[in-house]
């Protein structure tokens, strides 16, 4: 409650002295529950900046002005994340891991931070909710309302139906998906023997929809079991919804509008708040390489983009653009903090000794400069 005042303890004006349990909420990218209280919950410079609660004055030393404006404190802060997060949420086929329960939760099929199977329902029954596994992974970075944020984007697949005259796109109702698929996997041979088609293209043990025939296949069952049950009209149209675009027959794809954190327009984009490192543990405490480096993961993290293509194979880009640089701005961000100042370093450490002293390692600059000696660059 330090973070999330409320009620009388509130300074936020939509909030102060409202005894009705407003309380001081984020900002989630993904819902819009009390979008009206948007960031009424203290910001970390709240404190940070007049010790609020103890806390330390954050002094920022060597930081150029502008990341401190392009760049939420949770970007540098949560370098990392420690619990594991659905990367993938599929909703196309029968679950097949062992341990899911109620059955119904079987037509959902996670995918962990690695785009591996993660037996989540299983692990919630058999281990309960209060055990989380741990996963460490690095967000991933996004513009989000003028800075850059770290956060989980969930992907999804599903099959959905456009109706006339209704905006969005309606999804089919699991009670029956899962019917559908129970009753398959009981008999593959005599109910819905179409589902057969459907297989594991990439070898991770968990089917996908993926190539054109099943996509036809699976859309055809679920067409002729609804229109069984009374659920789809002769004007109803089934698609494949895979992340920002559909499909009716798995070859000719549209589109979905989505906005640019999204990974599209229908699941989850978590903006990372919680579980801050210190500042000895927080990106650029090693200096500037902890970024702008050739292999650093602030710009390099492979980010995925696009659910399985036809092979059943994932694509990913780096994630610098997502952010919308160039591999050539990248590049040189690199190239100027890992070889060209550490040289500039050599020649000017002796004019301001303060400042060189605290932006640059001297142990890096001696591993870069050793090589280059012999040839009278200096």
């Amino acid at each position: 409650m330090d973070c999330h005042r409320a009620g009388s303890q509130a300074k936020d004006k939509r909030i102060a002295g409202l005894e009705k349990h407003e309380i001081g909420k984020g900002d989630d990218p993904g819902g819009f529950v009390r979008d009206d209280l948007d960031n009424t919950v203290r910001q970390c410079m709240d404190c940070h900046s007049g010790g609020i609660q103890g806390a330390p004055k954050a002094v920022h030393k060597g930081l150029p002005p502008r990341h401190l404006k392009k760049l939420a404190c949770q970007t540098c802060h949560i370098p990392y994340r420690e619990v594991k997060a659905a990367l993938i949420q599929d909703a196309t086929h029968f679950n097949p891991a062992p341990g899911i329960f109620p059955p119904p939760k079987r037509i959902w099929t996670f995918y962990g931070p690695d785009a591996r199977p993660w037996n989540y329902y299983g692990e919630l029954h058999r281990e309960g909710n209060k055990f989380q596994r741990v996963f460490t992974f690095v967000p991933v970075k996004v513009w989000y309302k003028g800075k850059i944020w770290p956060v989980n984007r969930v992907h999804s697949m599903w099959v959905g139906i456009i109706r006339p005259g209704v905006p969005g796109i309606d999804m089919v109702f699991m009670v029956d998906f899962f019917k559908l698929w129970k009753a398959h996997y009981d008999h593959p041979m005599t109910n819905f023997p179409a589902l057969s088609k459907i297989r594991d293209d990439n070898g991770d043990g968990v089917p996908e929809v993926n190539r054109p025939v099943e996509i036809k296949a699976l859309l055809g069952v679920v067409e002729k079991y609804l229109k069984s049950q009374g659920k789809l009209s002769k004007a109803d149209r089934l698609v494949l919804v895979k992340d920002a675009a559909y499909t009716e027959d798995g070859v000719h794809w549209k589109t979905l509008n989505k906005l640019p954190w999204e990974a599209t327009p229908y699941a989850s984009v978590f903006k990372f708040s919680h579980d801050i490192y210190p500042a000895d543990a927080a990106l650029g405490a090693k200096g500037c390489t902890d970024c702008h480096s050739y292999k650093s993961s602030f710009f390099m993290r492979p980010v995925l983009v696009d659910l399985w293509d036809a092979k059943g194979n994932l694509r990913y880009e780096p994630n610098f653009k997502l952010l919308g640089y160039s591999k050539l701005a990248v590049d040189a961000g690199a190239f100027r903090q890992e070889i060209l100042e550490p040289v500039l370093y050599y020649g000017f450490i002796f004019r301001n000794p303060n400042e060189w002293l605290v932006l640059w390692n001297p142990g890096l600059f001696a591993t870069l400069l050793l090589p280059v000696l012999p040839f009278g660059l200096f």
